[in-house]
């Protein structure tokens, strides 16, 4: 295991040693100068730990829980009018990987003339099958 990273940081007349290594940062605050050297007033660890699989619905970019005409009008918003997408996965309709001008045209299809459903996870809650999307963190979902 390599040696852990610790750097002491002097602010308000307050010590904060900060140890990183590759698996966890430890946080460790020490009580202000005056008062017995080493007196901890404060310690938090963050361990490194698997990103959890979140729950959202491919096609419902509005998270309102339905797959409707809002969700294309939403992809292209974003697509052309640079709207924030809180969740990109929700605009990728057939799950290639990217936001295209296919995902609302491939809505409106389905709302409309009988098209091909969004893929997995749609039209309820669920977690991406194929795994692919584990990079694209969503900041929000329909999903609770």
């Amino acid at each position: 295991m390599p040696t852990p990273y610790t750097t002491e940081i002097w602010a308000d007349f307050n010590s904060v040693e900060i140890t990183l290594n590759a698996e966890r940062m430890i946080v460790r605050g020490v009580a202000p100068n005056g008062t017995p050297e080493g007196l901890e007033i404060d310690r938090f660890t963050i361990d490194k730990s698997p990103r959890p699989e979140f729950a959202f619905i491919r096609g419902d970019a509005s998270f309102d829980g339905l797959i409707d005409i809002t969700d294309a009008i939403r992809a292209l918003e974003h697509l052309f009018l640079g709207r924030e997408a809180h969740c990109l996965m929700t605009l990728d309709w057939d799950n290639n990987g990217t936001s295209e001008i296919n995902d609302p045209t491939l809505c409106l299809k389905y709302l409309f003339l009988t098209g091909v459903p969004a893929a997995a996870p749609s039209p309820s809650c669920g977690v991406d099958p194929t795994g692919e999307d584990d990079d694209a963190f969503c900041h929000q979902t329909g999903c609770f």
